[in-house]
């Protein structure tokens, strides 16, 4: 089952964080890591910090009713889309194309 992640990044000297569930996060110099939603919180409080405000997978985990203007991290692209209510499609915001 797909759930909702973040692109994050830990900076060194914050350290290794263990959450309840006992997942286990370090932070490595200039790596970004893709963090389940359920984490973010916590890793924030941590000093991690969201690289985006949006959420991020792969082309074919975008978020299957998303709202009109939500933003998405396209990992597969590598570049941030945005949904086109009315087109019913996501959009390159930088060239207007569809993707």
């Amino acid at each position: 089952m797909a759930y909702v992640t973040y692109r994050m990044i830990g900076l060194p000297g914050v350290g290794t964080f263990t959450n309840n569930a006992g997942r286990t996060y370090t932070g490595v110099a200039g790596v970004v890591q893709d963090i389940p939603e359920f984490d973010v919180m916590a890793l924030t409080q941590h000093g991690w910090t969201k690289t985006t405000g949006c959420p991020c997978g792969p082309s074919g985990e975008r978020p299957a009713k998303p709202m009109g203007g939500q933003d998405f991290l396209d990992t597969t692209l590598a570049k941030i889309i945005t949904f086109n209510a009315p087109l019913g499609g996501w959009l390159d915001p930088a060239g207007g194309g569809a993707v």
